[in-house]
């Protein structure tokens, strides 16, 4: 026995596959876009404050702190205030400044109030490369407090002898989590537009194909 399929549904069927199709990759399209944006603008922010703070950050209160107890003293309150206000500006969610003793980095000035000489113990090759060559670098590693994503960027001066020395490396951070979040978010708002419009899309051409073709078929 043969199978008969209306031509209702063989109409039908290709169409919405068609919507589906042309919904989803649309779709997609503007969910990796709208996730390159993000991207683009939030490396952007990381590597200005990371520049702005090496450029400007007084340097005479940084070689003034060397000891743990120099946390209380009004020269770190103050480089800790400037890189407060630049984390607030910025949206971000940690800013500070390592120092170099050997191969090791440490905490100099942070808005955590880490403390002075407390040992980094995650460099990563770009924090190395930024303190070598002098250049902003892009960071990514994780910790036993999370994971985070930024930039480094050197604290150059200028010797007597006119030759230039790497000061410190000013690091400026996101989550790793709040990225993901985002990005997440972002694909559900998508994914809730792309359902809709396709009900909306399926239901309009049904109507259409109803009374366009159906109707007059079925009076002939």
């Amino acid at each position: 026995m043969k199978l008969r399929v209306p031509l209702f549904f063989k109409i039908m069927a290709p169409l919405i596959a068609l919507i589906v199709i042309t919904l989803g990759l649309s779709g997609y399209q503007i969910y990796r876009e709208s996730t390159r944006r993000w991207q683009t603008d939030m490396d952007t922010r990381l590597e200005r404050v990371a520049q702005l703070v090496a450029q400007t950050v007084d340097v005479e209160n940084l070689n003034s702190i060397r000891q743990p107890l120099d946390i209380d003293r009004p020269e770190y309150k103050a480089v800790a205030r400037q890189l407060q206000q630049a984390l607030t500006a910025g949206n971000l969610n940690w800013l500070g400044i390592y120092y170099r003793d050997g191969d090791r980095l440490y905490y100099w000035v942070d808005t955590d109030y880490t403390g002075v000489g407390y040992p980094f113990f995650y460099p990563t090759p770009a924090h190395l490369a930024a303190l070598e060559n002098g250049q902003p670098q892009q960071v990514e590693y994780t910790d036993e407090f999370g994971a985070y994503y930024g930039f480094v960027a050197p604290i150059v001066t200028s010797e007597a002898n006119g030759e230039s020395t790497v000061l410190g490396l000013v690091e400026a951070l996101v989550y790793v989590e709040a990225r993901d979040l985002l990005q997440r978010d972002t694909l559900s708002r998508v994914f809730l537009i792309l359902v809709v419009g396709s009900i909306v899309a399926v239901g309009l051409a049904l109507i259409i194909n109803i009374i366009l073709f159906n109707r007059p078929l079925h009076q002939l």
